[in-house]
């Protein structure tokens, strides 16, 4: 009997957590834009559910501030708190990555009359990548990371100095990984843009805002238990472009000085 209850608590213990969740919070560096304080902020939640070694589904919220600029005595349409909230599926193995997912992105003030959202303010969130050989990554994305919702190709070459570490050199991401156990560090540069299709204060218009931005970030990973992960990041927000609608009608496009930006994030399995 004792024999049989170590069996079972062994395996229960190397059994891998179904569950994962993970919580960050992003903030950029004050800027000034047409004599106005821009500081935009982010906040994201993940909950997802594994099944087996390769697939998973999860539910994705990401809340950001974009604290659009004022232009003249002219204010924008919308009060640029915009709204991500996706909903996929994602299969990983060693040789290819695919990933469905769709995505609702709209303004705060759109959420809270959910009998107006209408199938317009849907995004594509899909992925499929492939690796030939043991080099070269090929890959097919449909998203909106570049300002709006486009189909494109990508590629990487990824090498492996040591067991330690991977660079991948591509478009439109390229990194740096090591892997230390339980310390992890991932240097990487990728777009950063999104569209929204955001309300008016009196939820009678409809109107597209566009960010087209990269970022080049440092992240550290350090994991003291298995079930639990602390991240902590800077990085440079740079190339961006904001483009909205303002009250009157016309149509805004400013650009965006590059800015530092931190982050912070915690992952939990269970």
């Amino acid at each position: 009997m004792g024999v049989l209850l170590t069996a079972l608590l062994g395996a229960a213990g190397a059994a891998e957590p179904a569950w994962s969740a993970q919580a960050s919070h992003r903030s950029d560096a004050a800027q000034p834009v047409l004599g106005q304080s821009h500081r935009p902020r982010r906040q994201a939640f993940e909950l997802a559910r594994r099944f087996g070694a390769e697939s998973r589904i999860f539910a994705r919220h990401e809340y950001r501030i974009l604290d659009l600029p004022t232009i003249g005595d002219r204010e924008a349409d919308s009060n640029g708190h915009v709204h991500r909230l996706a909903l996929g599926w994602q299969r990983e193995s060693a040789t290819d990555r695919v990933r469905l997912a769709a995505a609702l992105a709209v303004s705060s003030n759109a959420l809270k009359y959910p009998k107006q959202l209408e199938a317009r303010d849907l995004r594509p969130e899909l992925a499929i990548e492939r690796r030939i050989g043991d080099t070269v990554r090929l890959a097919l994305y449909a998203d909106d990371r570049f300002g709006r919702s486009l189909l494109y190709p990508g590629f990487a070459f990824a090498v492996e100095p040591s067991p330690a570490h991977e660079l991948r050199l591509g478009w439109p991401d390229s990194s740096w990984r090591w892997n230390a156990g339980a310390l992890a560090a991932t240097l990487a540069v990728a777009p950063d843009g999104g569209r929204w299709r955001v309300r008016d204060r009196e939820l009678a218009n409809a109107s597209a805002l566009r960010v087209r931005a990269w970022q080049a970030g440092w992240t550290l990973r350090w994991q003291p238990f298995p079930a639990i992960a602390i991240e902590a990041g800077a990085g440079r927000r740079f190339g961006t472009t904001m483009r909205y609608r303002l009250q009157d009608g016309d149509a805004a496009r400013v650009g965006i000085p590059a800015a530092t930006f931190i982050r912070f994030g915690v992952d939990g399995r269970f």
